[in-house]
């Protein structure tokens, strides 16, 4: 699932959106840096079929910034990183078949979880990813 969410992430973020609003708050800032043109050096347009990326699906609904989306990315480690020396002890102490079995189900809940909490925001995405941390590390540690 940690690599699953960067896969997800394409056609879950309205990118163009993003863009604005990162230039709308921030107009100083260019992307792309403005260097004086050479004599032999030409930009060519980019024309881009607006009609075939709307029947394709990948404008998404959310407008997370880079920031969030990278909080969305490390937010399985932070619950990795919250339960990760208790593992061994729940493993010696209930076995490692139950403790198994415990984490799939806390992992499969909380994947079924997610789009609700995307839909909900992005600090609910964040808190059930690392919910789903919590239970991961029992399989990677």
């Amino acid at each position: 699932m940690r690599t699953n969410l960067g896969v997800a992430m394409v056609c879950m973020i309205n990118a163009t959106a993003v863009q604005q609003q990162h230039q709308h708050l921030s107009p100083e800032i260019s992307l792309i840096p403005l260097n004086e043109p050479t004599q032999n050096s030409q930009c060519h347009r980019i024309i881009v079929n607006e009609t075939h990326s709307i029947k394709s699906g990948y404008k998404g609904t959310f407008t997370w910034t880079t920031e969030e989306q990278s909080l969305l990315f490390t937010a399985s480690f932070y619950g990795n990183l919250l339960s990760l020396a208790f593992a061994g002890f729940l493993i010696n102490r209930f076995g490692s078949k139950k403790v198994a079995l415990i984490s799939a189900m806390g992992m499969s809940l909380t994947t079924a979880l997610m789009p609700t909490a995307a839909y909900l925001g992005v600090y609910y995405f964040f808190a059930v990813k690392v919910i789903f941390g919590i239970f991961e590390v029992r399989f990677f540690p």
